[in-house]
């Protein structure tokens, strides 16, 4: 019974509700951003990753949850529930 228990505490802290079901947004770049008309877009779907940029480049990385993206070759903070993405070169999006 202890056993199953500390199973499920586990899978609490690994698990979640991104990584559980897909996810798909368009973002505003708010900082750091290249001037152009296209909004970025990142779909996660379980530890997959599919990012476009601000030019419509599509990169496929990596989720790993609860909150670090990677594409572009840099990483990301998913943060307030994919509120916002902060990526490792100071770059700022925020979900429309």
């Amino acid at each position: 019974m202890r056993l199953k228990a500390a199973f499920r505490a586990l899978l609490v802290c690994f698990v979640s509700p991104a990584a559980a079901e897909p996810f798909a947004a368009d973002y505003q770049c708010v900082y750091g951003c290249r001037i152009t008309d296209a909004l970025p877009r990142l779909e996660i779907e379980g530890n997959v990753a599919r990012c476009w940029n601000e030019i419509g480049g599509l990169y496929v990385g990596s989720f790993a949850p609860p909150d670090h993206i990677a594409c572009f070759r840099k990483t990301g903070r998913w943060l307030d529930g994919g509120a916002r993405i902060e990526w490792s070169d100071g770059v700022i999006w925020v979900r429309q």
